[in-house]
């Protein structure tokens, strides 16, 4: 007779499609009360897909539509256009993850006697202003006209005794007034009035300095002698020296841009000095440049 299956611990067989399953054995004999189970398997039998279970998906590039023509068009030769076509994408990027914001602004330059302590004082001002605390709001109001007037006097003072150059103290003196431009509308040269921009440019700019040299020199000497500045020019460069230009590597382009000053100022372009010098490994479109 077949040995009863209790009191004793049975390995657990589940099977997802007994169908496929031939047959089933538990041996009578077995180690420390544990008894393994057999199975035989029909490997004729098709498997079939448990359907609630999730599918397979693999993922690839479709090249039914594939135009290996215009593939190829995407890669620019000319340095022109592949210059357009990186300050296009680079700018689109920063469009997203930097985007240019309008601020007001009271001066497009902070005066240089404008100092922190002006500032903090003029803060201080303006807040019990809108907090309409009068008494607090006159005490920062005198206080800041007086550091003003002070930093003022220090400043030019020291710019006056220090600047020898008219073009410095005369810049510094109209710092101290508040000037406004004016357009010219109407300028009056030879009994005519000019008012187109054009006519005053071409008719009186044009003319006085294309005439300047023959009315302070009323005769010149015609025969001009330039083998004077010939022998100067040789005395001041060997005849050994030649001028050439050399190849600029990425390399050369990684190093410069790594060591460039974030505080220059934004060129045309848009770009910046700190996007330049983050952006400083991305550097093979100057292969096409230089």
């Amino acid at each position: 007779s077949e040995r009863p299956l209790y009191d004793i611990t049975a390995t657990l067989l589940r099977l997802t499609n007994p169908s496929n399953i031939i047959d089933v054995t538990v041996p009578s004999n077995a180690l420390s009360g544990h008894y393994h189970i057999s199975c035989t398997v029909n490997r004729f039998t098709k498997l079939i897909k448990d359907k609630s279970g999730s599918h397979l998906e693999i993922q690839y590039r479709n090249f039914k539509t594939f135009n290996e023509e215009l593939f190829f068009l995407h890669e620019i030769r000319d340095s022109n256009e592949a210059i357009n076509m990186w300050y296009y994408l680079i700018i689109n990027i920063l469009d997203k993850h930097a985007p240019v914001v309008t601020k007001r602004i009271k001066n497009k330059y902070q005066p240089e006697w404008y100092t922190n302590e002006i500032c903090k004082s003029a803060h201080q001002r303006d807040y019990y202003h809108k907090k309409k605390d009068m008494d607090n709001y006159k005490k920062y109001r005198n206080l800041t006209n007086k550091l003003i007037r002070s930093s003022k006097s220090n400043y030019f003072m020291e710019a006056i005794n220090h600047d020898k150059n008219c073009k410095s103290i005369w810049r510094h003196l109209k710092d101290l007034n508040s000037t406004t431009g004016h357009d010219i509308d109407m300028i009056t040269y030879e009994d005519k009035n000019l008012t187109d921009k054009i006519d005053i440019v071409n008719g009186l700019l044009n003319d006085h300095f294309s005439s300047v040299g023959e009315t302070l020199i009323p005769h010149p000497h015609s025969n001009f002698e330039s083998e004077k500045i010939n022998n100067y020019v040789k005395s001041k460069i060997n005849d050994n020296r030649l001028f050439s230009l050399y190849t600029v590597t990425n390399a050369d382009v990684f190093k410069y841009l790594t060591n460039l000053d974030i505080n220059k100022s934004t060129g045309t372009d848009e770009v910046g000095p700190r996007i330049s010098k983050v952006s400083k490994s991305i550097n093979e479109i100057l292969s096409l440049v230089s």
